[in-house]
């Protein structure tokens, strides 16, 4: 049985933003298991350091399909299973 539909209020930017347009500057934190997998993932795709990983996805998730974004107070479970 397929879960009910999620009630969504999109709101649409007014400008989108390319990945190109991302102009972003990040300090992280993060507890040893979650920092050693985003290392691991950042070295296996080939960035430099794992903060160019992570702000590549974010450039990615900012400047992409804004109908998978999100809504406020959304968990991230939800968002990813949409864009699945």
């Amino acid at each position: 049985m397929e879960p009910a539909p999620e009630k969504l209020n999109w709101i649409r930017l007014p400008d989108p933003l390319t990945e190109e347009e991302v102009r972003i500057q990040i300090t992280w934190t993060a507890n040893v298991r979650t920092e050693l997998a985003i290392r691991r993932q950042a070295k296996l795709m080939g960035f430099a350091t794992p903060t160019d990983y992570l702000l590549q996805a974010l450039a990615a998730v900012i400047a992409g399909n804004e109908e998978a974004l999100p809504t406020p107070g959304a968990s991230c479970a939800a968002a990813t299973a949409r864009t699945a």
